[in-house]
C-alpha cells in the first residue's frame, strides 16, 4: 500500500523502507484502517535512517522503530536543507539552488546576485551508481520562480553530470519570491538497482526590496 501520509511533502513509504519479513510496533497512525507499521520496514530488518520524522510513537520518532534497507546507502545530506538567497533594492534579484550528479561525484551549489548557497556541499557517489533519478514536490512558492529537472527518469550519469535546479527571481516592486521544493535522489547500478536514496530540501529565494 502507497502511503499519502507525508514528511516535507515526501510519502513516509519513499523515506523509510518497504515492510520485510518483521512487523513494528503498531503506531497508532493509520491509512485507510490500517496501521503504518503494515507498510513501514521495521528498523530489525534494516537500518538507521539517520535522521528523524517527525512522526512519534509514546514520545520516540519513528527513526526507532523503521529503518531503510541495509544494501541502501543514503549520501550524508540526507534529511538536510539548502538556501541560496539574494537580495537588491535596485535592480533584479535572482537565486537558484542546484544538485549535480557525475561520474565523478555529487555536488550542492548556488548562484546568486548578492551571494551563494548555504551551506554548500559535495562528496562521492554510491560505490556502483552508475544512474540517477531526481523525483520532487513543490512545498512552498510564491512569484517567479521555476524547477528544472535533468534526470525526470532513470538516467546514466555522466562527465558533465545531471542537474537538479531551483530558481527564484524578483524585481525592486515583486518583493520576496521563492521556491522551496522537497528533493528526492535515488541512485541505481548497473542492475537497475536502487542502491542509495537521499532526500533533502532545495530552497531559492529572492528579495526585491531591501
Amino acid at each position: 500500500m502507497a502511503l499519502s501520509i507525508m514528511r516535507n511533502s515526501v510519502p513516509l513509504d519513499q523515506i523509510y523502507g518497504t515492510k520485510g519479513s518483521s512487523t513494528a510496533a503498531a503506531t497508532g497512525l493509520m491509512q485507510n484502517g490500517v496501521d503504518v507499521n503494515q507498510s513501514l520496514l521495521a528498523l530489525v530488518d534494516g537500518k538507521s535512517l539517520g535522521f528523524n520524522s517527525g512522526y512519534q510513537r509514546h514520545g520516540a520518532d519513528f527513526s526507532t522503530i523503521f529503518g531503510i534497507p541495509n544494501g541502501n546507502t543514503p549520501l550524508p545530506i540526507n534529511g538536510q536543507t539548502f538556501t541560496a538567497s539574494s537580495q537588491s533594492a535596485t535592480g533584479p534579484s535572482n537565486s537558484s539552488a542546484t544538485f549535480n550528479a557525475s561520474t565523478s561525484g555529487w555536488l550542492i551549489f548556488g548562484t546568486s546576485s548578492s551571494g551563494g548557497l548555504t551551506p554548500s556541499a559535495s562528496g562521492s557517489i554510491p560505490s556502483g551508481a552508475v544512474s540517477v533519478q531526481y523525483s520532487y514536490s513543490i512545498t512552498e512558492s510564491a512569484g517567479s520562480g521555476s524547477v528544472s529537472n535533468g534526470a525526470s527518469s532513470i538516467t546514466a550519469l555522466s562527465g558533465a553530470g545531471l542537474n537538479f535546479n531551483v530558481l527564484a527571481n524578483s524585481t525592486p516592486s515583486t518583493g520576496d519570491n521563492y521556491r522551496y521544493v522537497a528533493l528526492t535522489i535515488n541512485f541505481f547500478n548497473g542492475s537497475g538497482t536502487n542502491i542509495s536514496t537521499t532526500n533533502i530540501t532545495l530552497r531559492a529565494v529572492a528579495t526585491g526590496s531591501a
